[in-house]
């Protein structure tokens, strides 16, 4: 503000002189303008002749003394004390003579001038070209103070929008520490069990495909909402789990029924929210979609079917995804997949009578020790691509793409291998240099890896 107070005091200053060059300049037109106005000359004329020459016309002669002759060529003109004599005749030489006295004095007035063109034009010229400079000088202030405040108008329109910014992390700051006012909500998540449940193949076949879908359900709103407001907190999290609950018809009995404990609760929230920071929210929504995706969906199936209690059956489910190699969004599949889902699976209760399911789907699978792993729609700074890191443990491992697929590079160092359906077996030389693991990526679209560690058969 300081900066625009000092070009206000330099206008200020700068318009009084402005106003004083113009009138000074004005006062020069006027002049111009105006006649030249009247010279008048006393002088001694005695009784003997006073010559005068030069161009008389219009001139005017007086004495209060006494009377006097004006003589023009033979022509003698006399004037009265104290009488004004206006020489109506053009002439360049009269004499004076002084007609009573010794002497007397006699003031001759030229007559009043026209203004010449040359003086009104330079007088013209004068102020067109100060009004030019003052132009200039304005146009130089108004741009410099225009900008100045354009920089103002920025600044605030800055201030506004961080502020809006701010409130708007306040508020969801508080959202993400509001919580379910419900004095039955555990603080932890119940114990797993590790009794086996009288289920038949088909019927534990049915249970891990039914809670499959549901926590498939509630993965993908999650991300659906991530995506549409860019944020989550302990509420909505809730919220879009008990409405996968309720739309997958879950009935009372079982531990799902209960609100998410508020360890678990927190743990999911602080964990989403660090990778919406980190990757954005449309990234954390489409890892999410790929985590429940059919593939994952199968490969979460065949691991939980091979357990037969639900202590057993988490840590299936946990080796599965940490098969596929992904910190990000692994860790946060193990915590959403807390322990009530395996202790309703793995259990009776409550009934389960969902004749959609094929119960014969399951099977115990060939233990080789292989996986498929989806490719994750990820931003970078040079566009969106579908990626998928393995640790760099993955040496003498192998890779394959499952049909039908894209263009499938491994960025290695320096080396860039394209991926197909014909296993390629990775070195250390294929390891990324920023990554520092194997970092697969495609341009185009999706798809799944067949990944194998090393010593799988």
């Amino acid at each position: 503000m300081s900066d625009l107070t000092g070009k206000f005091v330099a206008l200020e200053a700068q318009l009084s002189d402005q106003h004083t060059v113009i009138s000074t300049k004005l006062d020069a037109i006027l002049a111009a303008l105006n006649p030249g106005g009247v010279v008048c000359t006393n002088y001694t004329v005695t009784e003997a002749y006073l010559p005068l020459t030069g161009n008389y016309n219009n001139y005017t002669f007086f004495s209060a003394d006494g009377p006097f002759n004006i003589i023009i060529d033979t022509v003698t003109f006399y004037v009265m004390a104290n009488h004004l004599y206006t020489l109506d005749r053009p002439t360049t030489s009269l004499n004076l003579l002084s007609d009573d006295l010794p002497s007397i004095n006699v003031e001759v007035c030229s007559p009043e001038q026209p203004p010449t063109m040359t003086a009104i034009l330079e007088a013209l010229s004068t102020i067109t070209t100060a009004l030019a400079t003052m132009i200039t000088a304005n146009n130089t202030y108004y741009s410099s103070s225009l900008s100045l405040l354009g920089q103002i108008s920025n600044n605030t329109d800055m201030l506004i929008n961080n502020g809006a910014g701010n409130a708007q992390l306040i508020i969801a700051t508080l959202l993400q520490t509001a919580c379910p006012c419900d004095a039955d909500v555990p603080l932890l998540p119940p114990t797993l069990g590790v009794i086996p449940p009288d289920l038949n193949a088909e019927e534990k076949c049915i249970r891990i495909q039914y809670y499959i879908d549901i926590f498939c359900s509630w993965v993908i709103n999650t991300g659906q909402y991530i995506f549409r407001t860019g944020s989550i907190s302990s509420f909505q999290i809730n919220e879009l789990f008990s409405l996968a609950l309720t739309d997958g018809a879950v009935t009372a009995g079982g531990q799902l029924s209960a609100l998410l404990p508020t360890g678990v609760r927190d743990t999911l929230v602080a964990q989403l929210t660090d990778a919406i920071r980190a990757y954005g929210a449309p990234a954390v929504n489409s890892a999410l979609f790929a985590m429940a995706s059919t593939a994952s969906r199968v490969v979460y199936r065949d691991a939980l079917f091979s357990a037969n209690t639900a202590a057993a059956g988490k840590s299936a489910f946990d080796a599965a995804v940490t098969g596929m190699a992904l910190a990000w969004p692994g860790n946060t599949i193990k915590d959403m997949f807390y322990s009530a889902w395996p202790n309703d699976i793995y259990s009776d209760t409550p009934y389960l009578d969902s004749p959609a399911y094929d119960g014969t789907l399951c099977s115990d699978p060939e233990v080789t020790g292989c996986y498929t792993s989806p490719l994750i729609y990820t931003h970078h700074d040079y566009g969106w691509r579908w990626d998928l890191h393995l640790s760099a443990s993955m040496v003498g491992g192998t890779v394959a793409a499952v049909p039908p697929y894209e263009v499938i590079r491994l960025f290695g160092n320096p080396a860039t291998v394209i991926i197909t359906d014909v296993p390629y077996t990775l070195t250390s030389a294929d390891i990324n240099a920023d990554s520092t693991d194997f970092f697969l990526s495609s341009e185009l679209m999706g798809g799944d890896i067949e990944v194998c560690p090393p010593g799988s058969f």
